[in-house]
């Protein structure tokens, strides 16, 4: 069972997010339930596995891109090592994207790419055909965080922009940096 201190924690995340608009109650209902489907019986929380959460998260109808899932975790004050808790969770929930958003997005890249080779009759990709929706999905927002470093956010939703560590040592990233202080 929890405590009273893990319950005003997981109030205090949950009023955060609804109040900065980022969710809506039926999400965050939705948010709770996809928690307890995964969260590990001692309820200590849902383990730190990016299959695992990346199913939670969509569950919630969103998608995040592995590389910044781990990201954010590995940078997120954990009370508990190698678990996930309830208002850790629903403190990821504004940083993914709804599932819906980034299929428009591959459907624009797909258009593009159609309109570019319109002239030329073409055969079918069967590697791209075979892939699976999830695979198009994580290797689009993979992709899309890699290029995030390099891009201006000028955005007001919450954005986790903490490089990985190759990108922390490029001596371009360091110069880009130095002219942004």
């Amino acid at each position: 069972m929890h405590d009273g201190v893990y319950n005003v924690k997981v109030l205090e995340k949950s009023l955060n997010v609804l109040l900065k608009r980022h969710i809506t109650f039926s999400e965050l209902k939705t948010i709770r339930i996809a928690f307890e489907v995964y969260e590990c019986q001692d309820l200590s929380g849902m383990e730190v596995c990016p299959h695992i959460i990346l199913r939670a998260l969509k569950m919630c109808g969103r998608v995040i891109s592995p590389r910044k899932l781990m990201d954010c975790i590995k940078h997120m004050p954990r009370d508990v090592p190698d678990r996930l808790t309830l208002y850790e969770f629903i403190e990821l929930v504004p940083m993914c994207e709804r599932i819906c958003d980034v299929n428009v997005k591959l459907q624009k890249q797909a258009d593009v790419k159609r309109r570019r080779r319109s002239n030329v009759s073409e055969l079918a990709d069967f590697q791209e055909i075979l892939l699976q929706e999830e695979k198009k999905q994580t290797d689009f927002l993979d992709d899309d965080y890699e290029q995030s470093f390099f891009r201006p956010s000028f955005e007001d939703k919450p954005t986790w922009r903490v490089p990985p560590e190759d990108v922390i040592n490029n001596e371009e990233w360091m110069k880009h940096v130095r002219t942004l202080f």
